[in-house]
């Protein structure tokens, strides 16, 4: 019931709805209380009561919800404590939002029971206390919000173990004490904002803080170094001293160091001038080039390697890399809206680090697999603009599509993007598009390109709706060896036989693809108990509808395939095709080169707007309708 206009209290007969799985009443005018029970019902995963005017305390019972996974109860006016039992029993939760509340108090410490916590925020509140240390034990931890509070310490070195901590937000607080150094070696952290706290000291200098911009840590009168534009050495120390014996001591170091410099600058000189008359004959420096001069410089070490004429630098990219400029963030990285100075904009995409694949951005065979993707070129495929890396950071430079990926085309709230996608021309054009680009992927790519993450958000759609793959080997760029160790791809979309091979190849893709097809053709998300019940995808969905009295048909979007018996009969035959690219066994699955053939003989017999060209891309090849139809 969100979104609405409702006002009063929420009944309290809710918690007594055993079967009850979600709430959802956000964004609505409601006021009074939230009643205590909730936390009580055996089968409750959401609880999304955010922007409302809530107010008293937070139920305590909540803290006994067992399968509650989702939790937002953030612009209310919640007061009192969080309980300090409140993660004890939620051992599945996920996301936890309470910001923008009148929350006093400190936060719970005890974490170890939150194996699954991703999200926590708690910003906007007037809690106190120290940040517990016990953060630590949450494992898959992705954001921590807990700016504008009034936390005090330090900030526990401790988080900067997190493996996968992305964004971690304590500005506008009363920390102090130092940023520790082992921030520097935190693989995944992508965003890290601490301005206006009482921090002091020398900001690090490697790892995040090469590139962190200066304003997430202004309103630190004690910090110093790094990107900051204050050396450490001419700061006023806070230690007591007199601004006028602070300066006469920096006068004396100023002074000494000014000696030393030009005493050693003097033996660099005479000593580079011998090197150099002894080997100019031994070494070819006029065959040495560097890509980009940028990176030779020590305060700015990244390097651009561009796929074609570009007209901005690696410094234009990293300006852009900001919380604001965020699009959408995935399973291999997080992605920004880079506008340049020329006024072209482009989509950066940031992979995730780790621990273990940090050192391979400097490893030859990253810059090879980047340099072969950077090659690849066809019309429905998002071009490869350049990648910008400094050994530690890789960013992939691509070009940008306005309206966004499939995924949100076809499930989002965007109204005119989706009655676009009502059209089933439109739709057919999607798919043999998508098709297209994974059969140059498979077939006229050599080596062949294996994408390994096909799903509607990896689908893009330009201006003329035209689809674009993309992301396609960005899985293998991450992870180099054949079978992975991690999941390869996205649930819903993984082929059934990843769970004992942990192998991904062109058969992967097609599985995939199929999957991508059935959510074009029924409109339905490929995984959830909203749209088939506990523990069913949409595969098994479509395959219990073939096997139904009621017929295929009625796996169909009826917004689409309700214009007219022709264009049922049509989109009938397309989801016959996406059966068959989700055959059980592997061998049984068509290749891409057979199911562009395929979609070109169920090809609509009206005219599309869109550019329905080269539709028989790939070259033709006998593949009986009749086949398909006996699926």
């Amino acid at each position: 019931m969100f979104n609405n206009g409702f006002s009063g209290l929420i009944p309290g007969s809710l918690v007594n709805c055993p079967f009850l799985c979600r709430v959802r009443i956000q964004n609505n005018q409601l006021s009074g209380a939230l009643p205590a029970g909730f936390g009580l019902l055996p089968n409750l995963t959401r609880l999304e009561l955010a922007k409302n005017s809530l107010n008293g305390s937070i139920p305590l019972d909540l803290s006994q919800a067992s399968k509650l996974s989702f939790v937002d109860l953030s612009y209310n006016e919640f007061q009192g404590g969080l309980s300090p039992d409140l993660w004890k029993k939620m051992a599945v939760l996920q996301s936890f939002y309470a910001s923008n509340n009148k929350l006093v108090g400190r936060i719970p410490s005890d974490f170890g029971d939150c194996p699954s916590l991703c999200v926590l925020d708690l910003s906007g509140n007037y809690l106190t206390g120290n940040i517990p240390t016990s953060i630590r034990m949450c494992k898959r931890l992705l954001r921590l919000d807990l700016k504008q509070n009034e936390l005090s310490g330090l900030i526990p070195p401790d988080l900067a173990s997190l493996p996968v901590l992305a964004m971690l937000d304590l500005s506008e607080n009363s920390l102090t004490g130092t940023i520790s150094p082992e921030f520097s070696n935190s693989t995944a952290l992508e965003i890290l904002n601490v301005s206006y706290n009482f921090l002091s000291g020398q900001l690090p200098r490697e790892g995040i803080f090469k590139s962190l911009n200066p304003d997430a840590f202004v309103g630190n009168a004690g910090l110093c170094g790094g990107v900051l534009p204050n050396p450490c050495f001419l700061t006023d120390n806070i230690n007591g001293r007199s601004p006028t014996v602070t300066k006469k001591r920096h006068g004396s170091l100023v002074l000494i160091l000014g000696v030393m410099f030009s005493v050693s600058l003097a033996i660099l000189l005479l000593g580079s001038h011998v090197f150099y008359r002894k080997f100019q004959n031994r070494v070819p420096c006029r065959n040495i080039k560097f890509k980009d001069s940028s990176y030779l410089s020590e305060e700015w070490p990244w390097r651009l390697t561009a796929f074609q004429r570009l007209s901005f630098t690696s410094a234009d990219i990293l300006a852009c890399i900001k919380e604001s400029n965020i699009i959408g963030v995935g399973g291999t990285g997080t992605v920004y809206k880079a506008e340049m100075p020329s006024g072209e904009i482009v989509a950066v995409k940031k992979l995730w680090r780790s621990h273990e694949n940090a050192k391979d951005y400097q490893d030859p065979g990253f810059l090879a697999e980047a340099d072969v993707l950077g090659r690849l070129r066809h019309r429905n495929i998002v071009k490869l603009l350049g990648y910008c890396h400094n050994n530690v950071n890789p960013m992939l430079i691509y070009e940008y599509m306005p309206n966004g990926s499939l995924a949100e085309a076809l499930h989002g709230k965007e109204a005119p993007l989706t009655n676009m996608l009502a059209d089933w021309v439109t739709r057919y054009n999607i798919a043999a598009g998508i098709a297209q680009g994974l059969c140059y992927l498979h077939h006229d790519c050599f080596p062949l390109v294996v994408h390994r993450d096909v799903k509607s958000n990896n689908i893009l759609l330009d201006s003329n709706l035209n689809a674009r793959v993309a992301d396609f080997g960005v899985a293998k760029l991450i992870e180099n060896n054949e079978t992975m160790s991690t999941v390869a791809g996205s649930y819903g979309y993984i082929a059934p036989e990843y769970a004992y091979t942990l192998k991904v190849d062109e058969k992967s893709d097609i599985y995939s693809f199929g999957v991508v097809l059935m959510e074009l053709l029924t409109g339905k998300r490929p995984i959830g108990p909203h749209e088939f019940g506990e523990g069913m995808n949409i595969v098994e969905w479509v395959r219990s509808k073939l096997a139904g009295k009621d017929g295929i048909e009625q796996a169909l979007d009826p917004n689409v395939a309700g214009s007219s018996n022709s264009v049922k009969e049509e989109m009938i035959l397309v989801l016959r095709i996406a059966l068959l690219c989700t055959s059980r066994a592997p061998r049984d699955r068509p290749s891409m080169r057979d199911v562009v053939t395929m979609l070109g003989e169920a090809m609509p017999r009206r005219k599309s707007s869109a550019n329905t060209k080269d539709t028989q891309h790939c070259h033709r090849h006998e593949y009986s309708l009749q086949i398909m139809k006996s699926t």
